[in-house]
């Protein structure tokens, strides 16, 4: 799983860095007078600033899917901090089987 979660945070990241570094180095490709140009930089921007962002989005699935001690911790963790003051019972045999609770608080 760790090998996963860093291939996957190179691959989101990198690009960015190397965009960065590029126009570290190519100072000529910031070139303002060319409008052009300047969309197109932008835009590179914008899909490696994506890429990268999207990296907070990967790592929960990467969780989810390959670890199984964090998959069992996160069924047990309560979902709302008022999950502990309820007390919730089926409404009827019928409807339990189709998860239908009345929850009312302590």
């Amino acid at each position: 799983m760790l090998i996963v979660v860093v291939t996957l945070f190179a691959v989101c990241w990198l690009p960015l860095h190397v965009f960065n570094i590029i126009l570290d180095f190519v100072p000529q490709l910031r070139n303002e007078d060319q409008p052009e140009a300047s969309s197109i930089i932008v835009a590179i921007y914008t899909t490696t600033h994506w890429l990268a962002m999207s990296n907070s989005f990967v790592n929960p699935i990467i969780y989810g899917f390959l670890n199984d001690s964090f998959r069992v911790t996160l069924t047990s963790t309560p979902i709302s901090p008022l999950q502990d003051s309820l007390t919730c019972t089926a409404v009827s045999q019928k409807r339990a089987n189709c998860g239908i609770v009345m929850c009312i608080f302590k």
